[in-house]
């Protein structure tokens, strides 16, 4: 019935693998291990959580109600991006423009007129005929750094370091915060099993995952930029 009323063919394929695991005796977290790329650990180790106190039920309850909110906040934080976004990509565009068509049109205008110009206008001058002449090589530079950054943000070091950088930033570093502590909220969902006895630091270290935080003790440590 599930699989009926589900239109993407991949997502299909994983129900029915989940099935067939399950029919065989596994059990649900198990099967669901096996999809990291679809369920996250949080959410697996969520499961394991539910079965092993015998609150399956409405272990799954309070992840939909996690999930669902969680979506809506992303769609929200990423609409409110939007026009930031498309303001500074029209803020660069207007400044290569001038850079490299306006400024040097002015440039030969200045000259013919003779006389000495402000320091402004030289240093416009300047950097318009160093953009003109480096342009591939900086474009170049910029690739290569964005490639490099990117995959150091990718290490657990790189990562930790984005975080604080992320908390530091001016106007947006509140946001940040307010979004990496609304990804902490899982961690009321183990309210009613930390009850049980259920409570493994390695569930914890899947909700500092969660909120995009580095690990272990920096984990914790830095906890108090929130």
């Amino acid at each position: 019935m599930l699989c009926a009323q589900i239109e993407n063919e991949r997502f299909k394929r994983v129900i029915r693998d989940l099935e067939r695991e399950i029919q065989g005796g596994k059990p649900f977290s198990e099967a669901l291990s096996k999809h990291p790329h679809i369920f996250s650990s949080l959410f697996v180790n969520m499961v394991r959580a539910g079965e092993e106190s015998g609150r399956l039920s409405a272990t799954l309850e309070r992840l939909s109600d996690y999930l669902e909110k969680n979506s809506a906040l992303i769609g929200k934080i990423r609409s409110a991006l939007v026009y930031p976004a498309v303001v500074s990509c029209m803020a660069i565009i207007i400044t290569l423009v001038l850079l490299l068509k306006v400024i040097p049109t002015f440039k030969g205008i200045f000259e013919n007129l003779g006389g000495t110009l402000p320091l402004p206008t030289k240093i416009l001058i300047t950097l318009s005929d160093l953009a003109k002449q480096y342009f591939l090589l900086m474009i170049l530079v910029l690739l290569l750094l964005a490639i490099f950054t990117t995959r150091y943000f990718k290490t657990e070091k790189g990562r930790f370091v984005l975080d604080r950088l992320k908390l530091r930033l001016f106007v947006f570093g509140v946001l940040f915060r307010k979004v990496t502590i609304s990804k902490f909220c899982p961690l009321l969902i183990y309210t009613d099993l930390s009850s049980s006895g259920f409570f493994s630091s390695s569930s914890s270290n899947d909700c500092r995952r969660r909120g995009k935080w580095g690990t272990g003790k920096d984990a914790r440590q830095d906890s108090r930029f929130l």
